[in-house]
């Protein structure tokens, strides 16, 4: 294991967490989304 891969590794990482709070966000805005066109 070269230090470029545990790079690479990192960088993915990082990458993964900046996706997944973006994933977060966008189904609690389509979650409140539907609650709020079911109390309409």
């Amino acid at each position: 294991m070269g230090g470029r891969s545990a790079e690479r590794f990192a960088r993915w990482k990082k990458i993964g967490r900046q996706v997944r709070a973006k994933v977060y966000i966008i189904r609690l805005c389509i979650v409140m989304l539907l609650c709020w066109d079911n109390s309409n």
